[in-house]
């Protein structure tokens, strides 16, 4: 699959401060990890009890190889909302998010190789102008 980024912003939050030492992962957008069972959550486990991020933070000080692992993609993305008049008395909807496309599946386009089938009940009806009978301009 190919990760395609949509409107995206940085974490705002001083990198010391105690929010964002627990949002390590909100540092930057994108951290790629070899899969590992119970790894769920980019914050870790227990986040508003800790002093510090207990999820990618740890899993990335090994510098893991990738090669031969099922990588794990962590995207963070998100919003910061900065208040303005307008968003008086209900704050309009700010849309966020990315896509993920597939990509390289195929060496080829497997729907090259379908063999032509002609429906028996179907004929087809041309017109005397598709026919090009004399005294009609064609349009092309």
């Amino acid at each position: 699959f190919k990760l395609i980024p949509q409107t995206n912003c940085p974490m705002l939050m001083q990198p010391d401060s105690l929010v964002g030492r627990r949002a390590f992962f909100a540092s930057k957008h994108l951290f790629v990890t070899p899969h590992v069972d119970g790894q769920l959550f980019a914050a870790g486990d227990h986040v508003v009890q800790s002093e510090d991020c207990l999820g990618l933070k740890q899993w990335t000080k090994k510098d893991q190889p990738l090669l031969g692992a099922d990588p794990v993609l962590w995207y963070s993305f998100g919003v910061t909302h900065l208040p303005r008049l307008e968003d008086f008395p209900v704050m309009p909807v700010e849309a966020v998010g990315f896509m993920m496309k597939p990509c390289g599946f195929f060496t080829w386009n497997p729907t090259l190789d379908v063999p032509p089938e002609r429906n028996a009940a179907s004929r087809e009806e041309l017109t005397a102008a598709a026919r090009g009978a004399q005294g009609v301009r064609s349009r092309l």
